[in-house]
């Protein structure tokens, strides 16, 4: 199997995305890629914690997931990168100092999935997502292109190694 590349990307709209690919990191925008180590985690939510601030995580049982090694963008994708490549920027923050340097936001799912396919294409890489159906787009993993990443690669990330519900633990915010 390949190694993924996961380029971080803030939806502060709808929710987090990235993209993955194999091979080297991107050149083409400066984002830099980071490896993270592949391994066993525990995924999801105990009894005792269904709801975390307004989610609600009901079916969401603890499960063991075992990943391999992938790699991930260090920071979100930028305003100006998204721009530069996209030629757009739909952010609302767009118009504050040093929007350049801040996440772009304000983008939804299906924007997410362009701006992996057009990196691919950009890189030479083989795009991971058919758009060809409208109402089923679809991502072959086996693909070197970037991608989104899977629900599993964003959580284990997030946890940086951490065994509790969060990466500070297993108390939450409100409670320390």
């Amino acid at each position: 199997m390949r190694n993924q590349i996961v380029v971080g990307l803030v939806l502060c709209t709808t929710a987090f995305f990235s993209c993955g690919c194999s091979g080297k990191p991107s050149d083409s925008l400066s984002i830099n890629m980071i490896s993270i180590s592949g391994g066993t985690f525990l995924m999801g939510a105990d009894s005792g914690s269904q709801t975390v601030g307004q989610i609600n995580l009901s079916g969401d049982t603890v499960h063991q997931v075992t990943l391999s090694s992938f790699k991930m963008g260090e920071t979100e994708i930028t305003q100006a990168q998204y721009r530069n490549l996209t030629g757009t920027n739909p952010s609302y923050f767009k118009n504050a100092s040093g929007a350049d340097n801040l996440p772009v936001e304000s983008v939804s799912w299906y924007d997410a999935v362009r701006f992996c396919n057009k990196l691919s294409q950009l890189e030479g890489k083989d795009v991971c997502y058919d758009t060809t159906n409208v109402s089923n787009w679809t991502c072959d993993l086996t693909k070197n292109g970037y991608r989104l990443p899977t629900e599993a690669e964003w959580e284990y990330a997030c946890k940086a190694g951490s065994t509790g519900n969060y990466y500070w633990g297993t108390s939450s915010r409100a409670s320390l």
